[in-house]
This record gives C-alpha cells, sequence and structure tokens, in this order.
C-alpha cells in the first residue's frame, strides 16, 4: 500500500508541474519485463510436488509456495498475468501469514523463478 500511495503522490506532482520529472512514478519494470502467461502454462502443467521441490528454498518459503498455489488455482491465465504484472492478489481466503507475506510476495516470485530460469523476457508484438 506504501508503494501503491508513494507512487501515485509523485505521478500528481508530476502531472501539475511541481516536480520536473516522472521519477517518483515509475511501473515496477521487475514484473513487467517478463511474460506470465508462459509462467502461468509451466505452473499449471506441473505436478505440485515438483514444484515444491523447486522452488522452496530459504527466501521463498512453503508459505510464499501455498499462497503462489492459491492464487495460480484461484485463476485462469489472463488473471494470473494481471495480478503478477500489477502486483495484486484475487479475491482468496489467506491466512494471517499471507497476508503478512502480500507486501514482499510478488518480488519473492520473480526472484525464484528467475533463479530457476522460469522467467522469460516479454516479446514485443509486431505492430
Amino acid at each position: 500500500m506504501r508503494r501503491f500511495l508513494s507512487r501515485n503522490f509523485g505521478y500528481i506532482l508530476f502531472m501539475l508541474g511541481l516536480v520536473k520529472s516522472d521519477t517518483f512514478y515509475t511501473e515496477d519494470p521487475m514484473n513487467t519485463n517478463y511474460d506470465a502467461g508462459l509462467v502461468h502454462q509451466f505452473l499449471a502443467h506441473t505436478p505440485e510436488s515438483a514444484l515444491r521441490k523447486m522452488l522452496i528454498d530459504k527466501s521463498f518459503t512453503e508459505i510464499h509456495f501455498n499462497m503462489f498455489m492459491k492464487i495460480l488455482r484461484s485463476t485462469n491465465e489472463s488473471q494470473f498475468c494481471d495480478h503478477f504484472y500489477n502486483s495484486t492478489y484475487p479475491k482468496a481466503k489467506f491466512n494471517a501469514n499471507e497476508i503478512n507475506l502480500k507486501e514482499k510476495f510478488w518480488d519473492a516470485c520473480v526472484v525464484a523463478l528467475n533463479s530457476h530460469g522460469l522467467l522469460s523476457p516479454a516479446q514485443k508484438v509486431a505492430a
């Protein structure tokens, strides 16, 4: 929430002409540089036990993984992409531990997926 407010506040200042650059308003380039559709297809077609063995480590815990699976199961590919790119969450029941992870969850997912080579750069669409 803090990141959302500061980003929008900076954008408002820029649009009003009170600051010279829009450095306050930057989309999170971490998620938008990757093809979330391919990630969703891979995750949807890989057995959960294999994903669990592959992804869980010190920085991406069991709680992260369970939350990731909830998001994956409760969305289709386009919804997953929207949540991935915008760092949002579907309407699902999250426990207290998962709620505590929400602020840094998508960053941890990107790091975990990237460390295993599961993220590929987004392809630009030809005009």
